[in-house]
């Protein structure tokens, strides 16, 4: 409604942040796609804000924005961003859909760290065997 109409027409940052924090009130796939519009630092100041604010009501938009955009603001970009907030439970999703396209092995090795520290240890045992 009105705070999506809000974030169209914002353009500091200060205020975007403001609105985009509040994702119990927009639609998940429009944030998603409102985030392509945003410069790969403001995202990420935006990623943070949303995670800063309410972890858990904001880490499933969160994991779904980093897995759309995980190539313009960087893979390592974003695993040092749910590390800095201690939610492996995001990283492990996050890292989930991408580690089996990536070679990169930080990436393999922090999913597998992911993994352990929520208690996957079927997926570890998978991404072991497979990587």
């Amino acid at each position: 409604g009105l705070l999506q109409r809000a974030l169209e027409h914002y353009t500091d940052l200060y205020d975007i942040k403001r609105a985009v924090v509040h994702t119990q009130l927009l639609n998940a796939d429009w944030l998603v796609n409102f985030f392509g519009t945003l410069s790969v630092e403001d995202s990420m100041e935006c990623l943070k804000a949303m995670l800063q604010a309410n972890i858990r009501q904001n880490l499933q938009v969160s994991v779904q924005i980093a897995t759309k955009y995980h190539e313009q603001l960087t893979t390592n970009a974003l695993i040092d961003l749910f590390e800095s907030f201690k939610s492996f439970e995001g990283l492990f999703y996050f890292l989930g859909s991408i580690v089996n396209f990536s070679q990169d092995p930080e990436v393999h090795f922090k999913y597998i760290e992911a993994a352990c520290k929520t208690g996957q240890i079927k997926e570890v045992e998978r991404i072991c065997r497979e990587s």
